[in-house]
């Protein structure tokens, strides 16, 4: 802005992650701060204090910029801007702003915290073909910027093309025909795929009998441990004990040698000559790389990758109950 003066306009959308607790009532600060003229003095107050956002330092850098603070408590406590905050997460969520910061500069995208030179490589190009359509349609300001971007890109959240998946072989909490089928492929030693499991199953309670949840795994070659322990989820599920020992080992990532899986099988109260036998033998090995085929075809590129009725999902604000409701919701349930 500095740089370019009124030749720029920033505009700042909120999407305060659900991992990071205090986002969501910073973002409302922020928002009632605007209300009284001072947004950008409360933008940078909690920027600078990041670790400090809780309810009572909000209030103290609220009063530190002399706002009215009777009218900051009674904003924050009513919530009235939180509708604001939800839109601007679905608006990211349609433009595929996965994870914070994200940039969009007359709608093209620059991803994660960048240095002043590519933002100014984007910038001058921009200008130039501004310039060049307000001489031929005579256009400025916000009419200009709508002309600019009225042909972008439209994202959604599910993609088209509708996979089929054989579930009836895998690991699954629910009724197999349930309406609404979320297919994750995963990799045990994958730190972003121990964070899915809990989202999932909020969805699973959410919707009850009209959901199911199946697990496919897709162990990625640089995580070594990832396929053995695949295999001997695959021999636990055999006892009927699968999510048992996916959850040790979702809780024990850094601890996943074949003498440690066998401990964990053990804790879980496993049949240990079957399971020894199943699991040194890899009874298994098959069906987990046909599981790999199968998310290969179906655009499986890394984990966790999950599809929603054969459709991947792509979330911009991470896993989370609310994200996969309004998707699921709007898309599926026609609500």
């Amino acid at each position: 802005k500095k740089e370019y003066g009124d030749k720029v306009r920033v505009v700042f959308k909120h999407n305060p992650l659900p991992f990071h607790k205090q986002a969501m009532p910073a973002s409302e600060a922020a928002m009632c701060a605007k209300e009284q003229g001072k947004f950008w003095e409360m933008h940078d107050a909690l920027f600078n204090n990041q670790r400090a956002l809780n309810r009572p330092d909000l209030d103290k850098y609220a009063g530190e910029l002399g706002l009215n603070m009777d009218r900051f408590k009674d904003c924050m406590s009513s919530g009235k801007f939180k509708a604001q905050i939800l839109a601007d997460q679905e608006l990211a969520g349609k433009v595929t702003a996965r994870g914070t910061p994200n940039t969009y500069i007359n709608g093209r995208k620059l991803t994660g915290a960048k240095p002043l030179d590519e933002f100014k490589t984007v910038i001058d190009e921009e200008i130039k073909k501004a310039e060049a359509l307000a001489a031929k349609t005579g256009k400025s300001g916000q009419a200009l910027y709508e002309e600019i971007v009225k042909n972008g890109k439209v994202f959604e959240p599910l993609e088209a093309k509708v996979n089929e998946f054989k579930i009836d072989d895998s690991p699954s909490k629910g009724k197999v025909d349930a309406k609404i089928q979320l297919v994750e492929f995963s990799d045990f030693q994958c730190p972003f795929c121990s964070r899915v499991t809990k989202p999932l199953m909020d969805v699973k309670n959410h919707y009850g009998d009209d959901a199911v949840v199946v697990f496919k795994h897709f162990p990625l070659s640089f995580h070594k441990e990832a396929m053995p322990a695949a295999l001997a989820s695959m021999c636990a599920n055999e006892q009927g004990k699968y999510w048992e020992l996916h959850d040790e080992f979702f809780a024990n990532q850094k601890a996943l040698k074949p003498e440690q899986i066998k401990e964990y099988a053990k804790k879980i109260g496993l049949d240990m000559g079957k399971f020894d036998a199943c699991f040194d033998s890899q009874k298994y090995k098959d069906k987990i790389q046909a599981d790999m085929a199968e998310g290969r075809a179906a655009g499986v590129r890394g984990t966790p990758t999950i599809y929603i009725n054969g459709r991947k999902f792509n979330s911009p604000s991470g896993y989370n109950l609310k994200a996969f409701t309004s998707v699921i919701d709007k898309y599926l349930l026609k609500k």
